[in-house]
């Protein structure tokens, strides 16, 4: 994250982390423990989970609701530490704003 945060300064460029996750996620707490700590103090533009494959059951990154992670994931979603596409409003010529829990602007 730090020599992309570094390089992404210097050039002016936004960065990510696009291909995050642990192959069937093992560690219940994998999200708080170790994904949080591992972007805390910077700024990606997003943060990508890697595939769950529909036919590969092996091939699991991102929480599923039988996952011993669901919980954690849950949680992290509940405190806000990310934002979530549903927490946006897009529109197809205006592009995505955040929307308050009311719905509005």
């Amino acid at each position: 994250m730090r020599i992309m945060a570094t390089y992404a300064k210097k050039h002016k460029k936004l960065y990510a982390l696009t291909e995050a996750g642990y192959r069937n996620t093992p560690d219940a707490q994998w999200y708080s423990s170790t994904l949080l700590p591992a972007i805390k103090g910077f700024a990606p533009s997003y943060v990508l989970l890697w595939r769950n494959a529909w036919d590969q059951a092996e091939e699991n990154f991102g929480p599923a609701p039988e996952k011993s992670c669901a919980n954690d994931f849950r949680k992290i979603h509940k405190e806000g530490a990310f934002l979530f596409r549903s927490q946006l409003q897009c529109a197809p010529t205006k592009g995505c704003w955040m929307v308050s829990k009311k719905g509005k602007k």
